[in-house]
């Protein structure tokens, strides 16, 4: 029965023990998982090192401007993604609120729910709010560029890594006509419709 119990809060850590690589980055604030108190994954996959490809991607709901706010926002569309769609955690890598911090999702090494046919080899990063009309601010687009630079430093991405909308790797109009039209100006980008483009949805 010991046995039986210890292995059970083993597993439990384990599943809890996503975003264990703290790593900080210069030019950008990371709120972790234990910070914004994620609920324990339900399943998880790592992913090889380094990754290929970033996507960027909104998330549809509503924008937030404060670390209190977005940390509500970060936790309920954790919950939407275990309750509703049965996905193992929160679909993204990261996330990015209004408030210029990056809000880690399932973090850097391990595989998203974001983009069918793209997760085990992409870093999602999704803008938390809905930017088809509406322009990210500066310090959203600072937050996730210099992200993107630590990624590269650390090891996370390939220095070759392109950059995509999730529109070019799915039928959706995610990042948003704003959004999106900003990211094509980036480092890396690669536009248009990639191979294993899927409009089956996730």
């Amino acid at each position: 029965m010991l046995l039986t119990s210890l292995g059970f809060f083993v597993f439990l850590q384990t599943a809890s023990v996503l975003g264990e690589q703290h790593t900080p980055c210069d030019g950008v604030e990371i709120v972790w998982r234990k910070d914004w108190k994620a609920r324990p994954s339900v399943r998880s996959r790592t992913v090889k090192l380094p990754l290929l490809h970033v996507i960027i991607q909104h998330t549809v709901s509503p924008p937030c401007k404060t670390r209190s706010q977005c940390i509500r926002n970060v936790q309920f569309i954790q919950d939407y993604h275990l309750d509703y769609k049965g996905w193992g955690d929160i679909a993204y890598n990261f996330l990015i609120g209004g408030d210029g911090r990056a809000y880690e999702g399932i973090g850097w090494n391990h595989e998203g729910a974001h983009s069918i046919n793209f997760n085990w080899k992409s870093l999602g990063i999704a803008f938390i709010g809905n930017f088809m009309e509406v322009t990210p601010s500066q310090k959203m687009l600072d937050a996730a560029l210099n992200l993107i630079k630590c990624g590269v430093k650390e090891g996370y991405l390939a220095p070759t890594y392109e950059l995509t909308g999730h529109r070019d790797v799915a039928c959706t109009l995610s990042p948003g006509d704003k959004l999106y039209e900003i990211i094509r100006q980036w480092d890396n980008y690669k536009g248009g419709r990639l191979d294993s483009y899927d409009c089956s949805g996730n």
